[in-house]
């Protein structure tokens, strides 16, 4: 079964879990786009032109020339398809499967669509994807989600289905080597994007809480996005000057570095004004995975990851009071600290490995192939 992965865009730092796909299914091909416009080695499948005139068209100057354009595309890109012999598309969010869907029709190739977090949850994206969504429902030979909330929404909004499967996403174990959270300073990072439905700076609120009664502690703060600079300007107002590092984006090697000195992951995920919800945040399983302790809310796949007072701790999203409580529980037990993170170690090794996610992917992928279009 040769397999195509289609990804809206090429290296994004954040979206590690399709980089793992695509190298461990492994893809024999690999488009980016939305439509795909090239092939992973950079080959055109669209010329500009055409490509220009799809653009107009998304941007609802809708014509006759412009509706032809996006038919001239799908056409080139069925015959790929039909030409390299392959026997199934993995479609990397919604929207992206919802583009690829026509040529996949005129291929007769099966269409797998994994959801990944915001596009079954932002409100633009449901709503502009609305019709589109609806054809999707109906023609996938699977869907795939990442998180018990994800499918239970997924079924709302589609209906109760075979072709729906939950896969976790699944991180290398060995990358990420056993720390000893119970001997390193309260110090507590946080890995992410600068997003609403992360909330760093609802993070920043409950660690200032926690300082107050545990001047000793820190908090490193990984990545970039929108909210950077006002999360920057918030600690400065909050007094944390030399207690907050801003570390911007990292590379892997680094992270696993910062998880080797600290007590805790932290991390306020809330559904963000426009619905944006996470789906499962892989830098959870990534500490998990390193035997710290996770603080976190109670949102979207996070507790399918973390057990309250197992492997972590839990709250209520924007209960600040009940997170900066957690944060110097954490501070002040070291040993409770090395308990929780090496529980977590034990349950991501067991059951969030990489192995068995892209296993449980590729099953899906043959079922789907097997299937009649």
């Amino acid at each position: 079964m040769k397999i195509c992965v289609c990804a809206p865009t090429a290296n994004v730092y954040s979206e590690t879990f399709i980089r793992g796909h695509i190298r461990r299914l492994p893809a024999d091909v690999v488009l980016y786009g939305d439509p795909p416009y090239t092939m992973r080695n950079g080959r055109p499948l669209v010329p500009v032109p055409i490509r220009s005139l799809i653009a107009r068209a998304e941007r609802r100057y809708m014509s006759r020339i412009g509706s032809q354009a996006i038919r001239i595309a799908d056409h080139r890109i069925a015959s790929v398809l039909k030409r390299l012999g392959i026997g199934v598309v993995l479609a990397e969010y919604g929207p992206t499967a919802v583009s690829f869907l026509p040529a996949c029709r005129s291929a007769g190739v099966r269409l797998v669509v994994h959801f990944h977090g915001a596009d079954l949850s932002r409100s633009d994206i449901l709503e502009t994807y609305r019709s589109g969504y609806k054809t999707l429902f109906a023609e996938a030979a699977a869907m795939i989600v990442v998180s018990a909330a994800m499918k239970r929404r997924l079924e709302e909004m589609a209906g109760p289905s075979e072709r729906i499967f939950l896969i976790h996403y699944g991180v290398e174990g060995d990358f990420f080597r056993a720390v000893n959270a119970a001997a390193n300073p309260p110090t507590f990072v946080a890995v992410g994007r600068f997003v609403d439905k992360k909330a760093p700076h609802l993070t920043l609120l409950a660690f200032r809480q926690a300082v107050e009664e545990c001047p000793e502690s820190s908090l490193v703060m990984v990545g970039d996005g929108p909210l950077l600079p006002a999360c920057q300007e918030l600690a400065r107002a909050l007094g944390l000057e030399g207690r907050v590092l801003f570390t911007g984006i990292l590379e892997p090697a680094r992270v696993v570095e910062l998880f080797g000195r600290a007590r805790a992951f932290v991390q306020h995920s809330v559904t963000a004004p426009s619905g944006d919800s996470e789906g499962t945040p892989v830098a959870v399983l990534e500490a998990g995975a390193s035997a710290l302790p996770v603080i976190a809310t109670r949102h979207a796949g996070i507790p399918d990851v973390v057990i309250d007072g197992q492997t972590g701790l839990l709250t209520d999203e924007f209960d600040l009071s009940g997170m900066a409580q957690h944060m110097i529980r954490l501070a002040k037990d070291p040993d409770l600290a090395g308990r929780l993170g090496q529980c977590a170690r034990q349950r991501v090794t067991a059951h969030f490995s990489s192995e068995k996610a892209i296993g449980q992917l590729r099953d899906a992928l043959a079922w789907a192939a097997g299937k009649t279009p």
